[in-house]
């Protein structure tokens, strides 16, 4: 039993064994303390949205954004009347089974009663919003909570997806500095309705003999200026081109502001709202509707709106505006009614023609 302890004894481990210790080390300690084991992310970018009722806008901005960059949609329906449910049907019957996923907005919720006014509805977007960002944990590299009237767009020429690149690694200096973009931040300017009256119409079919799985009817808006042309898919980016003056992009705003909202009883309604995140979903604990609410590291980069800046169509349609549910309809309509025409829609500043087209391009797939 000595000869055991006896100091000058040595021991050479084999090295085949050393390799598989450090092999299976780390794994064993990152189980140890609770953690997950690092997966490669399959997604690029992905967007989880809540929607209701969203044909035939939702074919618009689903075909901008990828156009971006953005490579998977979750979208949580909260109880479409509407065809919004085929959407899966129809990307899988192309080819992209796994371009779009359609999952019910109480998914884990199977007890939760029926709300069809729609009364617990920021409770419903803020389950929506977590449980998206959960799932896309580790599977996706960002992830974007944007509703199905905003859009993203870089004015310096690039994809949203190649500025995210181009500003994530231009801050990754050293190892240690890996977290300083993991959170960027997005300017919005709101739409108005440039007199549109009537909300589109839209639907997607399907062909009962199998020629083809899916086309989709669509009109315009019923106004002189809903800019749809005979054979074109109404695009509401195309339709409604004027928004509100924005203190970021325009120098006489402080002049307008004065002139148009500053007396007046509700000029609170003139505001832009805020704006919308985009983020590595790891680093997020809790997802909130503008932003992450609670971040594990890492800090927020607000880009100037030269070089990345939301389009938010947040009225659409006069139509649009007075079916809003009751939760939503009067802040919205005191907004609308007071100064659609006098402010939300008194400058003309549409998406750059060349995206409208390259949109409108990529839309004919759904025609007959």
């Amino acid at each position: 039993m000595e000869d055991l302890w006896r100091p000058h004894i040595s021991y050479r481990p084999d090295v085949a064994v050393i390799t598989v210790l450090f092999a299976i080390l780390p794994n064993v300690l990152t189980t140890a303390i609770g953690g997950h084991r690092k997966l490669k992310p399959i997604r690029n970018l992905t967007i989880c949205a809540i929607v209701r009722d969203e044909m035939p806008y939702v074919l618009e901005w689903i075909e901008y954004y990828r156009l971006q960059g953005v490579d998977k949609f979750i979208l949580y329906d909260d109880g479409s009347w509407d065809d919004t449910l085929q959407l899966q049907h129809f990307f899988a019957s192309r080819g992209e089974p796994n371009l779009v996923e359609i999952v019910p907005a109480n998914a884990e919720r199977p007890s939760a009663r029926s709300d069809p006014a729609r009364r617990r509805y920021y409770d419903t977007q803020s389950y929506v919003l977590n449980h998206c960002n959960q799932r896309c944990a580790r599977r996706s590299e960002w992830v974007m909570m944007v509703d199905v009237d905003e859009f993203i767009y870089s004015p310096l020429g690039v994809t949203l997806w190649e500025y995210i690149k181009s500003k994530h690694k231009a801050t990754h200096i050293e190892p240690m500095s890996r977290a300083l973009s993991e959170f960027f931040l997005v300017t919005p300017a709101r739409y108005g309705t440039s007199g549109l009256n009537f909300t589109f119409r839209g639907q997607l079919l399907v062909d009962p003999y199998g020629v083809k799985s899916f086309t989709v009817k669509a009109t315009g808006g019923g106004t002189l200026n809903d800019g749809l042309g005979d054979g074109e898919f109404p695009m509401i980016t195309k339709s409604n081109p004027s928004r509100a003056p924005q203190p970021q992009m325009d120098t006489d705003y402080n002049e307008r502001y004065n002139a148009t909202c500053r007396d007046h009883k509700d000029s609170d309604r003139c505001e832009h709202a805020l704006g919308k995140s985009i983020w590595k979903p790891e680093r997020c604990n809790i997802a909130g509707v503008h932003w992450c609410l609670s971040g594990l590291q890492g800090r927020w980069q607000s880009p100037p709106v030269t070089e990345l800046r939301e389009y938010h169509y947040a009225f659409k349609a006069r139509e649009r505006v007075a079916g809003l549910i009751d939760l939503l309809r009067a802040n919205k309509l005191k907004a609308f009614d007071n100064f659609d025409k006098s402010w939300f829609s008194s400058r003309y500043d549409p998406l750059p023609a060349t995206i409208v087209e390259a949109v409108q391009n990529a839309l004919h797939k759904y025609y007959t």
